[in-house]
């Protein structure tokens, strides 16, 4: 399992209502996006980022080709950074489980 991290960086201050439509708008682009099990949307202070959890890095990278560079950087406006990371252990207090993947 792979988990990526894309931070954005505004270029402008986003109002909740634009930050909503932005997410709206944005959403179809990782509905069928192959491998991807779940992403997170998150506003921070200094902008706002995604967390991704992927089946596999190749997944991960296969998504993030310069088409898709290109299309965030249009739709959002921002400059944007992206973090490769692997899950060593899983902690899941809903289920009661820790999953070592070390």
């Amino acid at each position: 399992m792979c988990v990526t991290v894309v931070r954005f960086t505004p270029i402008e201050k986003r109002t909740v209502e634009q930050y909503a439509a932005l997410l709206r708008q944005v959403m179809p682009v990782f509905a069928n996006a192959a491998g991807l099990k779940r992403k997170y949307f998150i506003k921070t202070e200094q902008g706002s980022a995604g967390i991704y959890e992927w089946e596999s890095e190749q997944h991960a990278r296969d998504f993030y080709n310069d088409a898709w560079r290109a299309q965030m950087e249009e739709l959002a406006g921002d400059s944007l950074t992206l973090e490769y990371t692997h899950i060593n252990a899983i902690l899941d207090n809903v289920s009661g489980s820790v999953d070592y993947r070390i």
